[in-house]
């Protein structure tokens, strides 16, 4: 009986032993969510955790590829170290997003030591949902209605109207120079050419305006969504252009995203540009009609971003002024 249990209690220890080893390298697989829409964004983050510092080889996966059929990478960030209690971390994030709807499994991801011995990550899920409604069975409809070509002679007259009166004011100062020609030096001015003292907004009061009237028309009410979120992100992006000096108005929103990734004072803003963006890129390219919460959202979101990223402008003082005006005048 004494012979069993000492048996017994050494293929305990035993099993507890390669089990120890076995725990020292760990990989973990996690997505921040399983439910998304059509052109929205998911992230998953890789993580391998060891008890001493060694180095792994992530998965050979480039931004484009596709994890999946369907599923693409948008991004890949680099590979970020930490400790933990003793415990050596390295982590990647990949950005992936799909344009048709589906229930996508995500296979382990493999990593390898540099005595090729590999470690396997845990699966995913990623269910991808649209918002168009099905179609019944047997019904067909067309991308398009078919297009008949008719002469709207009211619409003719009212352009060719406008184009006159828009030629108006061209063709009134070239008939005021060429009669004025040659008496004395006598120029004709417009009046709004007059007043030479133009103030220059500063990048931020700009997108402030720019937003302000984007907020008080509200075409989104009146079935503009696509032109309503090309106005906002296009404030966006050339206000991020001026103000953290990255090249902006022909990269994708991912792109942006992961621009801004590293600026630390964009920090506090990347969500709600996240939100902007993922709604634009869902209305533009999926052809998804956002709700009104969302919509009031966004113009709420491009506000935020732009105030928590204002740079304090230098202000001149008064007697500054005053120093710089005597000094003018002994010159």
């Amino acid at each position: 009986m004494t012979k069993s249990k000492l048996i017994i209690s050494s293929l305990f220890v035993f099993f507890i032993s390669v089990a120890s080893l076995s725990a020292q390298v760990s990989v973990r697989a996690s997505i921040d969510s399983t439910d998304i829409k059509i052109g929205e964004q998911a992230q998953i983050r890789l993580d391998i955790v060891s008890s001493t510092d060694e180095e792994f080889i992530f998965p050979t996966l480039k931004q484009g590829d596709e994890l999946v059929k369907g599923l693409e990478i948008l991004a890949i960030s680099e590979v970020q170290n930490s400790t933990d209690n003793g415990k050596f971390k390295k982590s990647r994030d990949y950005l992936v997003t799909a344009f048709d709807s589906g229930a996508y499994v995500i296979p382990p991801f493999i990593l390898t030591k540099k005595d090729s011995s590999k470690f396997q990550s845990n699966e995913l899920s990623l269910n991808v949902h649209t918002i168009a409604e099905p179609l019944k069975d047997g019904e067909f409809k067309d991308i398009q209605p078919n297009y008949e070509p008719s002469l709207d002679w009211v619409k003719i007259l009212l352009t060719i109207l406008g184009i006159i009166v828009g030629l108006a004011p061209t063709v009134f100062v070239i008939y005021y120079s060429i009669k004025n020609r040659g008496k004395g030096n006598e120029k004709f001015i417009p009046d709004h050419a007059a007043n030479q003292n133009v103030i220059r907004l500063t990048p931020t009061e700009q997108a402030l305006k720019e937003l302000e009237r984007i907020k008080e028309e509200k075409i989104w009410k009146k079935g503009q969504e696509k032109e309503y979120y090309t106005q906002i992100t296009d404030v966006l992006r050339i206000y991020l252009n001026e103000r953290f000096e990255i090249a902006t108005l022909e990269r994708t929103s991912s792109e942006i995203l992961e621009s801004l990734r590293f600026i630390e004072d964009a920090d506090p803003v990347r969500d709600k540009l996240r939100q902007i963006f993922s709604v634009s890129d869902m209305v533009k390219f999926a052809k998804v009609n956002p709700t009104n919460d969302e919509n009031e959202l966004s113009i709420v979101n491009a506000f935020f971003v732009v105030k928590q990223t204002v740079v304090p402008e230098r202000v001149t003082n008064a007697a500054e002024k005053e120093q710089t005006s005597s000094s003018v005048e002994k010159d």
